[in-house]
């Protein structure tokens, strides 16, 4: 019963509002995407971390467009709940979406990611709805192992420095950007059918986004 409860509050905490989208579902050969680092740059502090392109590249796709555009830039970790995660995403007006939504990337989708777990403190993963696939743009970062939300939410990399910034994030804690650090032109050249679609629907819902550089 008590881990029943656990799951039930925890899941109501990483649950959004309906954004009303169907969630995206374009494949991808992924087979030569590399890992692809960031630094999410706040007023307490910088956390570097690792995106793992490799096993889950719709959900990095998703990450890179938004961090390159800016989307988290003036923004806040609006949900702190010690001992278990330190949650953004939002935009800065408070949007808890970014008008589109991405299927899950679980090993219940694919068994052969079945090592990407919540395991350690420091594991970066998207929240979502009630519903399954409809991930957007809030994510969190764990504070301890949280197993009961394995295979229900996307983790799709984790902290490699400053995880002691991480577990310390105050609630409105102001995420001043998100920089993406290492080459993000392989992931955007795989799925630029997706991400042309997406900015569509970012320029339609925002207008203080960074403009997508013409090839």
């Amino acid at each position: 019963m008590h881990k029943l409860i656990l799951f039930l509050v925890s899941a109501f905490y990483l649950c959004l509002a309906s954004c009303g989208a169907e969630p995206s579902t374009q494949q991808a050969d992924v087979k030569q995407l590399e890992d692809i680092t960031a630094t999410i740059h706040t007023n307490d502090g910088d956390i570097e971390i690792l995106l793992y392109a490799s096993k889950t590249p719709v959900t990095v796709a998703n990450f890179v467009t938004l961090a390159e555009r800016g989307f988290w830039e003036g923004s806040n970790f609006h949900r702190i709940v010690q001992g278990f995660v330190s949650q953004g995403g939002k935009h800065k007006a408070g949007s808890p979406s970014p008008g589109y939504t991405i299927r899950n990337e679980t090993y219940t989708e694919n068994p052969g990611i079945a090592g990407l777990t919540h395991s350690k403190a420091g594991m970066l993963s998207m929240a979502r709805q009630p519903a399954n696939h409809t991930n957007g743009c809030q994510w969190y970062i764990t504070h301890a192992a949280t197993g009961h939300l394995d295979g229900a939410y996307t983790v799709f990399g984790e902290v490699t420095k400053g995880l002691e910034i991480a577990l310390k994030l105050r609630q409105g804690t102001l995420i001043k950007d998100v920089k993406i650090t290492s080459d993000s032109a392989p992931i955007k050249a795989a799925y630029k059918a997706q991400i042309a679609t997406w900015n569509t629907t970012l320029d339609a819902k925002f207008d203080d986004l960074r403009k997508v550089e013409k090839e």
